[in-house]
Order: C-alpha cells, then sequence, then structure tokens
C-alpha cells in the first residue's frame, strides 16, 4: 500500500487490515471506547476479570487481543509539511503512556512516516 495521501485513520485500518489476515490476532478492533463495546467488555471481563476496564473516553486507536494479552496501541503518522516532518516527535507518546494506566498488558507507540522521509531524516528527527 502506498503511504502518500494517506491518512492515519486509513493506515490504522490497512493495519488491522493485515494483523486480521495473518491469522496470528485473537482480535484486533480500531477506534474504540471500550466501556461502549459489549463485545469488548466480553473479552476484557474474560481475560481481566472484574478489573476495570478502560474509561469510556478517549477512543482508542487500536486494541489488541493476542495470547491472551491485551495491548493498547497509539498510531502517529507523520506527514511533510512543506521541507520538513511537521509533527512534533514526542507526538503520541502521552496517548500511550496514559493506556499503561488503563489496564493494558502492554502499550505501543506506532510512529508512522511518509514515504518520502529519507533515513538521514528519521534518524536525525526530534534531536
Amino acid at each position: 500500500m502506498s503511504f502518500r495521501m494517506q491518512t492515519e485513520r486509513s493506515l490504522t485500518l490497512e493495519l488491522k487490515r493485515k494483523m486480521d489476515e495473518s491469522g496470528k490476532f485473537t482480535k484486533v478492533y480500531v477506534w474504540k471506547r471500550p466501556r461502549q463495546s459489549r463485545v469488548f467488555m466480553e473479552r476484557w471481563l474474560e481475560i481481566h476479570g472484574a478489573t476495570l476496564a478502560p474509561p469510556v473516553q478517549p477512543d482508542m486507536d487500536m486494541i489488541v487481543f493476542w495470547q491472551g494479552l491485551v495491548i493498547g496501541v497509539e498510531v502517529k503518522y507523520f506527514r511533510r509539511r512543506g521541507r520538513r516532518l511537521g509533527t512534533s516527535f514526542y507526538e503520541g507518546i502521552d496517548q500511550a503512556v496514559a493506556l499503561l494506566g488503563w489496564g493494558f498488558d502492554h502499550v505501543a507507540l506506532w510512529q508512522l512516516f511518509e514515504e518520502s522521509a529519507t533515513a538521514e531524516e528519521l534518524w536525525f528527527y526530534g534531536i
């Protein structure tokens, strides 16, 4: 899939599609408000029992059930703004860390970069 003219939302859907196709994951949800999903809550309670579930807000980019674990994923897409990558290097770190407080077994921040970004730009990005 070409990343040109993509949005964070379309890339997240593509990641979900590929993860679903792989057959390695029990279930992958995108943009969920956990307490508003009966199916999600059933899976959560099956794994974690009566522990508190994540709050209604905000919606979460990806929630992955894998080998009895619940993994929260924050997805950020970095596009070029003029001649530079325009988004702050730290974008999304706060959301990913917040997921830890909501009972996820693991959390991740997946940073996706526009195809035109060079290896050198990525190496020095955020410095």
